[in-house]
This record gives C-alpha cells, sequence and structure tokens, in this order.
C-alpha cells in the first residue's frame, strides 16, 4: 500500500510508520509550489496512492468522484505524533484490510 500524507500530517509520521507501507510520501515533497487539495487528489489517483488526511475537504471529492484514490480521514483532533503514531499503528490491520476492499472509498479512523 503506498500512502500520500496531506500536508496537514507532520513528514515526520512517515518514519514512525513507514515499516507498515510499501511507500509513503509527503505531499510537500511531490510539486516545488503548494499543491491544493484538487491537485493533491489528481496526484494521488494518478499514482495509486491512498490519501492520509485531517482534511473533510477529500470526503467531499471521493462522495463526488469517487475512488479512487482512497481516502484515510483521521477524526482524532489535534494530538501530538506520538499520539497519531499509535493510533495508526492500532488500526494498521483495518487500514490494511480497508486497502483490500473494493467497496469502500473512505475509511475514518476516530
Amino acid at each position: 500500500m503506498k500512502l500520500l500524507l496531506d500536508e496537514n500530517i507532520s513528514w515526520r509520521i512517515a518514519k514512525y510508520i513507514e515499516n507498515y507501507f510499501d511507500e509513503i510520501i509527503h505531499v510537500t515533497s511531490v510539486h516545488n509550489h503548494r499543491l491544493n487539495d484538487l491537485e493533491i487528489w489528481q496526484y494521488a489517483k494518478e499514482n495509486n496512492l491512498t490519501i492520509l488526511t485531517f482534511d473533510e475537504d477529500f470526503r467531499s471529492f471521493a462522495s463526488y468522484f469517487g475512488f479512487p484514490p482512497k481516502v484515510i480521514l483521521l477524526k482524532t483532533g489535534n494530538v501530538s505524533k506520538l499520539v497519531l503514531k499509535d493510533k495508526l499503528i492500532l488500526n494498521i490491520d483495518l487500514i490494511i484490510e480497508f486497502n483490500k476492499n473494493n467497496e469502500f472509498g473512505i475509511l475514518q479512523i476516530n
């Protein structure tokens, strides 16, 4: 599974969870200018990436455009990087199963 971290996710999270994914890319490394949400969506679609984000706009895109790309929407609130890392690792089996399932395009993690 290849994961694209939205700009609202610290790039440091990648180091904590890199062993669980085939590839992790932070959106800031994609282009030399800041991408808007629709550009991020398109990049993820073209590159077979699942978007990890706090941004509700991606739920709207998934509802409007369908998937791919898939979206993991974090609803954890403002938490530390370590708490977020633990939350992701705790849900890793759910995330992997979500990636394999072709019926769902959005996974919400609370």
